[in-house]
């Protein structure tokens, strides 16, 4: 198991060694008030040209798209509006609970989506690449409950 653990890790790295400049220059940044950190922060463009011929980074760009919705699932936040209001007693309470999003969706399915908006609008962000497939999968989940 540590094996396993080692190599995974020296994978990744490697993965991450080769990513471009800008992307990788990016420790940081903001965007509409909300930080986009690491490589969520990517212009689609590089992102679709260099996830084309290379499997470690469209492998790296899958983990971000289920980080970005791990993340969304797990403050309960909906595609369309707040997901916490106060109950009469002052409690949070979730408006919508939907906090399973894309759990039987394969990571390869969810890298597809994203490069397939980012080939439709190279000027956006990687994140919003992934916020796109988050509000597409949301927008089935409700129409399937």
């Amino acid at each position: 198991m540590q094996r396993l653990l080692a190599f995974t890790i020296l994978w990744l790295l490697g993965g991450i060694a080769s990513l471009p400049d800008a992307v990788a220059s990016q420790p940081q940044s903001e965007r509409a008030g909300i930080a986009i950190l690491g490589s969520g922060w990517a212009d689609c463009a590089e992102v679709t040209d260099t996830t084309a011929s290379d499997d470690n980074l469209r492998f790296l760009f899958a983990s971000w798209v289920q980080g970005y919705i791990t993340g969304r699932n797990e403050t309960g936040a909906p595609a369309d509006g707040p997901s916490t209001g106060v109950s009469a007693q002052g409690d949070r309470v979730q408006a919508d609970a939907l906090r399973d999003i894309g759990a039987n969706v394969s990571p390869a399915s969810l890298v597809t989506a994203a490069l397939d908006y980012c080939e439709e609008h190279p000027l956006d962000k990687f994140a919003d690449a992934s916020r796109s497939v988050y509000d597409q999968l949301v927008r089935s989940a409700r129409t399937a409950r």
